[in-house]
């Protein structure tokens, strides 16, 4: 996010998740864990140990989440979206996503 004083500040996912994305992230687990649950049905023992949502399906669905959606607001809730993060919106002149190099611009890059 970019200020009107020319100050860069980064917010971070923790910045933006709402009770609905926890939600989503929670179904998502559930989903993952429940068919699991039912593959493994069939194999001996393999159902005890497998039970449940797991931290993996919960760091999974959480990327899952982020991935496919769009966190930032529409325009035209960006004002209230920022009074509710604390930033004066008459002192925001940006907001832009960063996205991390991709693996193969990475190498292709030389960056390590």
């Amino acid at each position: 996010m970019t200020l009107r004083s020319g100050r860069k500040d980064s917010l971070y996912r923790s910045d933006l998740i709402s009770g609905a994305i926890i939600a989503s992230i929670v179904e998502r687990a559930k989903a993952t864990a429940i068919k699991r649950s039912i593959a493994n049905a069939g194999v001996e023992n393999a159902a005890l140990s497998s039970e449940g949502i797991s931290e993996s399906d919960l760091r999974a669905a959480f990327d899952a989440e982020y991935t496919e959606n769009d966190i930032f607001p529409t325009t035209d809730i960006t004002e209230d979206w920022l009074k509710l993060i604390d930033y004066d919106p008459e002192n925001v002149v940006k907001i832009s996503p960063v996205r991390p190099i991709s693996d193969s611009r990475r190498s292709a890059s030389g960056v390590i």
